[in-house]
This record gives structure tokens, sequence and C-alpha cells, in this order.
């Protein structure tokens, strides 16, 4: 029989599993068991249900949007643990139905579509699970802004959790020498007014002030008891206009907060303080969580802008037109190598890693933490790549018979080719037809 919950539901996914596996079924299944085993522990230690295991993604719901978080916290720690597990989890709190076979309900469809958005080794959680642990003792989060999530009807408000040890999007990695200085804030608020509950009020009695009563500072009181006054007036003295105007004001004030973005609202009715700071990324082994000042327009920040907006191909195209001015350049090289790692270009991202350190880059600190590198890093040859100082040697075929002769080396780089246009083919990067085409110049030559 179906049952209905009101609950914290998580969904998680491990990035980039099918790739693992086809390189190395041994380590996919070591990473996959570590998974479950990890998941099952803390899920039952937070009171939570794995509703299911679907692949190398699961389903499970918590009494709580705080124990869903703390058990998400938990966990991400406990996957940074060789055999480090690339994990995304995405949490929303709402309804959700299920039985033995299947579970449904909006609230479940929310918290599917945050996981994808999610970055590897991070927790998304929607406004909903912010609101509860908004004042909780440990628990951190940083605002992302509002998203439009697939067959969601309004915008959903995400939230990262930033606890140490979490991956937070911050690109500080992605800057330019110009761009080094960021503003670091932190959220204070002194109220935990709500702007649905104000603007509903606004629209049902917004004619006698009710929704500035609600809010409650010096200056909405002083409308609200104008806004009052007047209603009265016209009431009593039968004048329609009087009564009307305030009736429009309220509505007017209620489309105003329906407009309102969260953080301004906190800003203007929660006295919420922002504590900015200036840092300099380049003095901390830890980068913090930084809000980005707005990118002036110059080649390299429409580079970093598209590496935002998850548009990895197209930065890496620019990229590459840097690397012809300065083939050289550390920071070009270490870009390039987050953006092939993001699209799973293995060997592209080794060796990008290997030309960065190379050529000077040495924050081996943001090399062994940075969320973008997590598929790299997942691999079995990631270890021997740091083992041998950031450079990754390839093993030599053995010596036969007739070597100079053996056309095999020729023939495994010609399979090895066409293993990478398959890939760029399932990927959408090319159509069938240039795929065959590239496919048999490959074997003719």
């Amino acid at each position: 029989m179906a049952q209905r919950h009101l609950a914290a539901i998580m969904f998680t996914d491990i990035v980039g599993y099918t790739t693992i596996m086809q390189h190395s079924e041994e380590r996919g299944r070591k990473i996959r068991e570590r998974h479950r085993s990890v998941f099952a522990e803390y899920t039952e230690k937070y009171g939570g249900q794995i509703l299911q295991y679907f692949g190398d993604g699961t389903l499970s719901i918590y009494p709580s949007a705080v124990a869903a978080v703390e058990c998400a916290v938990e966990m991400q720690r406990q996957f940074k643990i060789s055999p480090e597990v690339p994990l995304r989890m995405g949490i929303h709190t709402g309804d959700i139905t299920y039985d033995k076979e299947e579970a449904y309900g909006h609230g479940m469809n929310v918290a599917a579509r945050i996981e994808p958005i999610c970055v590897p080794g991070g927790i998304f959680i929607s406004e909903k699970v912010f609101d509860d642990i908004r004042n909780h003792t440990w628990l951190d989060a940083v605002p992302l802004g509002p998203y439009q999530l697939k067959n969601v009807d309004k915008d959903i408000e995400l939230f990262a959790v930033s606890n140490k040890g979490l991956n937070v999007p911050d690109f500080s990695s992605l800057q330019d020498e110009e761009a080094i200085e960021r503003i670091e804030s932190t959220v204070v608020r002194s109220g935990n007014k709500k702007k649905g509950i104000a603007a509903i009020l606004a629209i049902l009695f917004g004619m006698f002030g009710l929704h500035r009563f609600y809010l409650g500072d010096k200056k909405s009181r002083g409308i609200g008891i104008a806004l009052l006054t007047v209603s009265l007036v016209g009431i009593f003295t039968g004048i329609d206009f009087m009564v009307a105007v305030p009736a429009i004001l309220g509505f007017i004030d209620a489309v105003l907060f329906m407009a309102m973005s969260r953080l301004d609202f906190d800003r203007k009715y929660n006295e919420a303080v922002i504590d900015e700071r200036v840092v300099d990324t380049r003095k901390r082994d830890e980068p913090p969580i930084f809000k980005t000042k707005p990118l002036s327009d110059t080649p390299l920040n429409r580079a970093l802008r598209k590496v935002q907006m998850r548009n990895y191909e197209g930065a890496i195209d620019d990229f590459e037109r840097f690397l012809e001015e300065d083939p050289a350049d550390p920071l070009i090289h270490f870009n390039l190598a987050t953006c092939h790692a993001m699209l799973e270009n293995a060997d592209q991202g080794f060796n990008h890693i290997a030309l960065a350190v190379k050529y000077g880059f040495d924050d081996f600190v943001k090399i062994s933490n940075h969320y973008s590198l997590a598929y790299l890093r997942s691999r079995k040859e990631w270890d021997q790549f740091v083992e041998n100082g950031y450079r990754h040697v390839r093993l030599l075929p053995s010596p036969g018979e007739n070597l100079l002769n053996d056309e095999r080396p020729l023939l495994l780089k010609k399979l090895e080719k066409i293993e990478e246009l398959g890939e760029m083919r399932e990927k959408g990067l090319m159509t069938d037809e240039e795929f065959l085409t590239k496919k048999r110049d490959l074997l003719d030559q």
C-alpha cells in the first residue's frame, strides 16, 4: 500500500561512474560498495530511510531537514577518504508518495532536479530546507540565487551547504590577476519575516495596513497606521475613494514583495547585515566561499562566464586561443584541465594539469580539492600521476620480435582515437555520419 509523507527528500548520484566502470570495473565496484556502505550507515544513524538504489544513485527520506543535511555533511566527509566517491547531493522538503515499486510526488521531483545541478562533493538545498537550518548551531550555507528547474512552475532559490570539507561553487581559481580580490559575504539576520506571508496579508488586508504591522519596522508601522486611518475614515464617512486607495496600495505592496529577491527582502525587513571582507586567495590554503564581483567584458572573463554557465566546450575554445598567444600560461592550463575534467576527457585533463605544474602552477592543495577535478581524482591512474610529479606517464609495449616493423602500436593508437570519437558521439558533440567518416579516415591511414 502506498504511503504519503512530508519529509526531507535526498537524491544522490556518483559523478562519472559509467566512465569509471569502463576503465576499471574493480575500481568502480569498490567505489559503489563504499558509497552504499557509508550511505546505509549514516542514513540509519539519522533516522532516514533508503527508498531506492538505482545504478549509481539513491533516493532517501529523512524525518526533518536538519537530520537530512547533517547526515549529508557527515557522508560527504566520509566520501573524501580514499577511495574518494565524487558524489552530488540535492535535498528538498515536500510531499512524497511511495510503495515497494515506485515513488512520486512534487517534492521528489524538485529534489531530483536539484541534484544534477550540484557540484561533485557538494550539497545543494532548496530554500525550504534552508529556512529550517538557518538557525542551526553549526550548519552553514551560502545563496546561489534562483534556478528554473525542469517541470517546476516557478524559480527555486538554491543554497550550497558550505561547511568545511564540502565543495561549493567558488570559481576563485578561474580569475586573472586583476580579479584576485573578492568579497566574502556573510548574511546575518535579526528577524524572521516571510515575504510570502507579507504578500498574502497585503492582498487580503492591505487596505487596513495589516501587512505593514506584520513587517514591524518603524517605517512600516507608520505606513500601516496611515493606511488603517484612511480606510476607517472612508468607511465611516462613506467616501469610497478613501477606501479604494489603501486597497490599491496594498495590492501594489503585494506585487513588490513577490518580485523582490529573498536577500533584498531580508536586507529591508529582517535587518540583514552583510559582513564584507576583501580577501586574497593566494594567501589561503583553502579558498573561502566567494560572491564574485561582476566580471568586466574582456576575452578572458567571457571564457570564465562560459564556465559558470557550464558551457565547457565553448570555454575550452576560448582558453585554447589564449594558449596560441602564450603556450606557457599555467593558469590557462589549469582552467583547461577543469573544463576537460567536467566533460570527462581524462587524457586532456591530465595533460593540462601536467602542463600547468610544469609552467609554475604550485597550488597543489587546490589540485587535490577542487571540485571540478573530482572525476580525474577518481580514476585509478591518479595516484601514480601524483607520485610521478604530476606527469602522465604512459607504459610502453613490451619488446618483441621485429619491433621496428610491428604495426600494433599504430593500431592501438587508432583504436584509442576511435574510442574517443565514440565518446564524443555519445555526448552529442558529433553526429553518426561525422563519426563514421572520421572512423573510416583513421582506418584508411
